[in-house]
């Protein structure tokens, strides 16, 4: 049965789209039937989910099959409140009627990840990006090169609701720690237990990515800031530094782009046998 006093639901839904409402709702927001659809298929299960009436009445057969998961899930409170009142929570964005909030996944355990040689890199590091957009693409680009794990070092919150919108719900597959600027150091001394070496992404002064030597390990990439790439102490952190070719009078790739052909090479030299 849904319930019809919408408006605590959709207060609540509002505070978790801020770092401090996330912490007191206990909950990050989802927008959208992918995100829904993929956290349920992931085996997260919504404390709150508020739908159009319209949607309700009237339900997709994709949706249809939402509906049907979410009767077997007696402790998720289900809304129904007017459309005009979805279409405020996302904004005017057409990813479906529909939001959610879904207790955040657990972070990332540095030294499981890196234990985890058989993938073609270990871990992907995002050092100080600031656009979450940013953030929530590398995370996606992330899975997609069958990394053990996203470290967002620094800058945006990965779960900040830009960020799982453009991870497109890969933030539920893909292990997430997001670690302070300061404790930089926590990932170096978990790379150099683990033997795993630091390769850094610059626009120039690295060898060509194709020739970092990484002596049979596989590697945690890490890439910089939209603006300046990696800052001078993120950069000293660094076991290798590679350099993608590009052509003149350009002055860097995205850096979506640039972790995507990154990890393309490194799925080049030694294929994954993906867990």
């Amino acid at each position: 049965m849904w319930e019809t006093d919408w408006q605590a639901a959709a207060a609540q839904y509002q505070r978790a789209t801020t770092p401090r409402g996330r912490a007191v709702a206990g909950g990050i927001p989802l927008e959208g039937y992918r995100l829904v659809e993929r956290a349920l298929a992931a085996g997260h299960v919504p404390s709150v989910v508020i739908a159009a009436a319209t949607l309700l009445a009237e339900p997709s057969a994709r949706f249809a099959r939402v509906l049907e998961r979410l009767a077997a899930l007696p402790q998720t409170v289900c809304v129904a409140a007017p459309a005009d009142a979805v279409a405020t929570l996302v904004e005017g964005r057409t990813f479906g009627d529909v939001v959610a909030l879904v207790p955040a996944p657990g972070p990332l355990d540095l030294d499981d990840a890196l234990r985890q040689t058989h993938r073609p890199a270990t871990l992907l590091v995002a050092a100080e990006i600031q656009d979450p957009g940013n953030t929530g693409a590398l995370i996606r680009t992330a899975l997609a090169g069958g990394v053990a794990g996203f470290v967002a070092l620094g800058g945006a919150d990965p779960f900040h609701p830009k960020a799982i919108r453009t991870s497109m719900g890969s933030i539920f597959r893909l292990p997430v720690l997001h670690l302070p600027l300061e404790e930089a150091g926590v990932l170096r001394s978990a790379c150099g237990r683990a033997g795993v070496p630091l390769v850094g992404l610059v626009t120039s002064g690295g060898v060509p990515l194709w020739e970092v030597p990484t002596e049979g390990h596989r590697p945690a990439l890490v890439v910089g800031g939209e603006a300046f790439g990696l800052s001078a102490p993120v950069r000293g952190l660094m076991d290798h530094l590679g350099t993608i070719p590009m052509a003149d009078r350009v002055d860097s790739f995205s850096v979506n782009a640039a972790a995507a052909i990154a990890l393309y090479e490194w799925r080049r030299r030694a294929p994954a046998r993906d867990a």
